[in-house]
């Protein structure tokens, strides 16, 4: 349940930027185009946008750091090639 969180998580904070920029471009189109009342809407609904970017970063973090306490990867006894990192290195041995 908590993988399907981290990947709708994760597919927002890639999402959400790129629809920032292109709510910025539009923004700018509109002001260009003198529509001042577009420009001004289009640029509040991406600020909104920039505050649920930050909150969906925020949860991805927390979500992320609950997955790894709950995994046990934090306090594991053996690094990823499966070595157990207290034992005696064979190269100081000799």
């Amino acid at each position: 349940m908590l993988h399907h969180w981290i990947l709708r998580l994760l597919l927002g904070a890639i999402s959400l930027p790129i629809l920032m920029c292109v709510l910025g471009g539009l923004s700018y189109l509109f002001e260009a185009l003198q529509d001042e009342a577009g420009a001004r809407f289009v640029g509040r609904a991406n600020l909104v946008l920039a505050v649920v970017w930050i909150f969906d970063l925020l949860l991805l973090l927390i979500s992320v750091g609950v997955h790894a306490l709950q995994h046990d990867l934090i306090g594991c006894c053996e690094d990823l090639s499966g070595n157990d990192p207290n034992s005696p290195d064979p190269i100081d041995s000799e």
